[in-house]
């Protein structure tokens, strides 16, 4: 087995702007937008703005569930504390 290629660590701000570019990627490939889906990085217009900021959670669970998929197909076991079947965690 190859060992892995060790990679450069990102800052709080590169990996804030990375998740809200996935979430980006889900919501305008879905094209539905009737779901509200703003992001928290400085890419997204209603990001640091409370009173106009809206997000149902729609993305959020789709990429979720995408990451359960994948993580099943790929062989590994749910990590103990989130549900097999939802992804979500367990209190």
């Amino acid at each position: 087995m190859a060992a892995k290629k060790k990679r450069e660590l990102l800052s709080v701000s590169e990996v804030i702007k990375e998740y809200c570019k996935i979430g980006g990627l889900a919501y305008h490939s879905i094209g539905d937008f009737c779901d509200p889906s703003d992001g928290f990085c400085d890419l997204c217009p209603n990001s640091g703005n409370p009173e106009s900021f809206r997000n149902d959670g729609h993305i959020i669970d789709y990429v979720r569930k995408a990451v359960l998929e994948k993580l099943k197909r790929d062989g590994y076991k749910i990590a103990r504390g989130f549900d097999p079947k939802t992804g979500k965690e367990v209190e």
